[in-house]
């Protein structure tokens, strides 16, 4: 991946991330037009350019977080944590917990699947690659789904709720397991949009999705890393420039399309994230399908 690449991926990867339309559907699309694959340390080093947007954005929130989670957790050791007493904060930090291990039984081998054990994402792995493009379609086109029924019911009636609740974040946990598990699939827009329909008011909604993304990513960077490392890859892609360019330029395109995806949901323009997935989702549905009739 040379510089003007980087730079490139690292505009795709920031402008996606965040923005409901699915950096994991755009990869797979981007790997079927072009036939390459993108550098996975480049590629892993990017979303720790996304990562550290999302902390930038939600510092102060973040912060809050910290420290009642100190705070929970020396309660916890000297008897005095109480469930039914919990504050708005202390809750959330609960409920980002039983959101994130909603992700387990998606990303962990669990399922027996040609001689061996292979987790959902797995299985569905070869979507990635080109061999079911009409998947990567199908997928967006949920999201659109997704998205449309979001923007309809808070427009007919606003959630008013700040704090999530069990079956809220059970929810918004396996929405998130989707959308790690299928390409196409919008993590944000997943998440919000049933943080949206389970009455979640708009900001409340937007905020627990990005900071629940937190641990998800940095756990799979984390995995990705020592992969990229481990793995050959050949000098021309390992451009120590490109690879800090593809970094800032995801980092600050990431903060862009956060302040953005923000206003907008602020503004009930979430329709214009559905209308894009659903005529991009189409588009590969019906030309995936259409190939496929003609070989």
């Amino acid at each position: 991946m040379n510089i003007i690449e980087s730079i490139f991926m690292g505009i795709v990867q920031g402008v996606t991330e965040f923005l409901p339309v699915s950096s994991s559907g755009h990869l797979a699309i981007y790997q079927s037009l072009t036939g390459l694959e993108p550098n996975l340390l480049n590629m892993t080093l990017m979303h720790m350019g996304t990562l550290l947007a999302v902390i930038l954005c939600f510092r102060k929130s973040i912060g809050r977080l910290l420290v009642e989670f100190v705070s929970m957790v020396k309660d916890i050791f000297g008897g005095r944590f109480k469930w039914r007493e919990m504050n708005g904060e202390r809750r959330t930090i609960v409920m980002l917990v039983i959101s994130s291990a909603m992700l387990i039984p998606f990303v962990l081998p669990l399922i027996p699947a040609g001689g061996e054990m292979q987790s959902i994402k797995d299985i569905v792995a070869p979507a990635t690659n080109g061999s079911m493009m009409w998947l990567v379609g199908l997928c967006l086109i949920i999201t659109a789904g997704l998205l449309f029924v979001a923007d309809y019911l808070t427009r007919k009636k606003p959630g008013k709720r700040s704090t999530a609740n069990t079956k809220d974040a059970v929810a918004i946990g396996i929405a998130q397991g989707l959308a790690a598990a299928l390409p196409g699939v919008s993590r944000s827009g997943s998440t919000t949009s049933t943080g949206l329909i389970l009455g979640l008011n708009k900001k409340y909604a937007a905020e627990y999705s990005f900071i629940l993304s937190i641990p998800a990513v940095l756990a799979a960077n984390v995995l990705e890393l020592g992969e990229a490392i481990s793995s050959d890859v050949p000098a021309a892609d390992t451009s120590v420039i490109g690879m800090i360019l593809g970094i800032i330029v995801a980092f600050v395109t990431g903060v862009l399309a956060i302040r953005v995806f923000m206003w907008l949901i602020k503004k009930n323009k979430y329709w214009v994230f559905a209308i894009y997935c659903a005529a991009v989702g189409a588009m590969v549905f019906f030309s995936d399908i259409i190939l496929r009739a003609t070989r």
